[in-house]
């Protein structure tokens, strides 16, 4: 048996999971990133227990034939930020899962074929961000821009995070949109995780003092 210093990050937090009890995970955790690297079933485990998640990023690219929407569904009430993919959003959509206090929203380039669905059902969204995939300059793309900007009630800003040089094209149709800010990922070169992890921290304390 490993001691506990050798485990890894993962195996600390399911650790960690078995022996405390549920509403000590409830009560604390506000803010959960769950990557890849984090196993389906150790997901589930984690998502029944960290039930007043406000902050949720999932990173998992894993196909069709997995929903995540499943998981996300039963935090829709305490949810003021999302970070997901395309699929999980449009199988959110179709769901009319209702997110009253859903004020961010963060949709990845996956799957290309999945696209960003009318955003009405989300009623006091103040900001989107989408990542258009860097290699990839798909004709779909800017449809996308447009639902965001055409379908959000209460939007203020989206955000692209692109290649500029890529979607020079869709920047240059939208430059008179103020609510529009660029995030160019050529000039990046921060830790996506670290970068999520200072978002949370602007938008609690945001949050909590509205």
């Amino acid at each position: 048996m490993k001691h506990q210093k050798d485990l890894s990050s993962v195996e600390r937090f399911e650790f960690a999971l078995r022996a405390r009890p549920q509403d000590f995970f409830a009560n604390r955790v506000r803010n959960l990133c769950i990557t890849d690297t984090v196993p389906t079933e150790l997901t589930h485990a984690i998502l029944s227990k960290c039930t007043g998640v406000q902050n949720l990023a999932i990173w998992q690219e894993r196909g069709f034939d997995y929903d995540s929407s499943r998981l996300v569904r039963p935090l829709a009430s305490t949810l003021t930020s999302l970070d997901t993919d395309r699929l999980t959003l449009e199988r959110l959509y179709e769901q009319k899962v209702v997110f009253p206090r859903l004020k961010s929203l963060s949709v990845l380039p996956w799957p290309e074929a999945a696209r960003v669905p009318n955003l009405e059902w989300l009623p006091v969204l103040t900001k989107v961000q989408l990542d258009l995939c860097h290699d990839y300059s798909g004709t779909e793309y800017p449809q996308d821009v447009r639902t965001v900007l055409s379908s959000a009630p209460m939007l203020r800003t989206l955000v692209l995070d692109v290649n500029a040089a890529a979607f020079r094209e869709t920047i240059e149709e939208y430059k008179e949109e103020t609510r529009i800010v660029i995030m160019d990922k050529a000039l990046r070169h921060g830790d996506y995780i670290v970068e999520w992890e200072q978002f949370c921290d602007v938008h609690l304390h945001t949050h909590d003092t509205q």
